[in-house]
């Protein structure tokens, strides 16, 4: 059985006496892409400087590849990390650039050369490996920032959001970029991201971090169906999240009166009087002009707004009865039989929803 590349045992950080990440515990896999993924100022890049050495930790221990590390300096460390900024030297060529840590190292010429001629081609820059940073476009730039740390064979590539000051189109293109580089050199990729989508088409594994706290770690799959609090439910993806409680009979009403779920025994350690809070995805929701009698809850509603978002429709319908709001989602040939003011039924399945206890959470 493989050690963890990176491992956290009870991490906590503080600065000027307040405590910022709360006693984490983590295990990333050799060769995982794995994200830490939340909002800005939530924790996430305080754990990757600490990983990388920048900051030591208030309390906790980092471990990599089975080497405690608190007391390690940066530079013997084995990873290296990839700035949003790019942290390039613009008095050097690309050439130059990818080559710096091996001069620092004094690595022998004949080696350098073939190692930077192999990091070059490998990130497809060939044509640009003479020039200066300032007449490379940003998704260029980052491609010499990423042959600059890999070249170094590092046993973990920490990318600090390393895509956000790129438009959306070579944002893209670096994703798969940076996918095929993960693939084909088996390296162990920690990457810092606050974009729910990227987290979803890279990772491996995802960390969900607020507010200094874990929230759920799991497969992209595992946390958007299968989110343990509603925070991951409403950060990851759409979420329709309805408040509620369980009646006598275990119905889960929500506060406005609806019934949300005719018999709930998913979970027996809901009780009777329990204040609940209910997700289920724009997704999972099914849309029928006539009652839906593969669905276990159905009632009407009536279609407030339709937005069109290229692959899909997005429609916000209100209950009729008790007045909730509900984000719909449908393909367009799905949803054409529908309008503004259009009278529907919604309705899902059991097995589509996701539940917590709101004391919990």
């Amino acid at each position: 059985m493989l050690l963890p590349d990176v491992e956290l045992r009870q991490f906590s950080q503080a600065f000027d006496g307040e405590i910022v990440v709360r006693e984490i515990d983590l295990k990333i896999n050799r060769g995982e892409f794995f994200c830490l993924l939340g909002p800005s100022g939530c924790g996430k890049t305080t754990i990757l400087r600490a990983i990388a050495g920048f900051d030591r930790p208030y309390a906790g221990e980092i471990w990599i590849r089975g080497q405690l590390m608190n007391e390690v300096p940066p530079y013997r460390r084995p990873v290296n990390t990839v700035f949003q900024s790019y942290a390039l030297f613009n008095h050097l060529t690309v050439r130059e650039n990818i080559a710096f840590g091996l001069k620092l190292k004094k690595c022998p010429k004949s080696e350098l050369e073939e190692r930077v001629k192999g990091a070059i081609e490998r990130v497809k820059l060939e044509k640009f490996a003479d020039r200066h940073p300032h007449r490379l476009s940003g998704g260029q730039k980052q491609r010499v920032a990423l042959a600059r740390a890999l070249i170094n064979q590092p046993a973990v590539l920490l990318l600090d959001e390393p895509l956000g000051a790129l438009d959306l189109k070579l944002r893209k293109e670096m994703q798969a970029e940076l996918s095929r580089l993960h693939r084909e050199m088996g390296l162990t990729f920690l990457m810092v991201t606050h974009d729910r989508e990227e987290a979803l088409a890279l990772s491996d594994r995802i960390a969900v971090i607020q507010q200094g706290h874990l929230e759920q770690a799991g497969s992209p799959r595992e946390i958007y169906q299968h989110p343990k609090t509603p925070f991951v439910a409403d950060f990851i993806g759409e979420a329709n999240l309805l408040s509620g409680f369980l009646d006598a009979e275990r119905r889960i009403v929500s506060k406005k009166g609806a019934i949300l779920v005719d018999r709930w025994n998913k979970d027996e350690s809901v009780k009777k009087g329990d204040c609940i809070i209910l997700n289920i995805r724009p997704e999972k929701i099914k849309l029928g002009a006539e009652p839906l009698a593969d669905c276990e809850i159905c009632f009407p509603g009536r279609i407030q707004q339709i937005t069109y978002l290229g692959t899909h429709l997005e429609m916000i319908i209100a209950a009729i009865a008790t007045g909730e709001i509900f984000k719909v989602r449908q393909t367009e040939s799905e949803a054409d039989r529908f309008s503004v003011g259009t009278l529907v039924y919604l309705g899902w399945k059991r097995e589509d929803l996701s539940l917590f206890n709101a004391l919990l959470n």
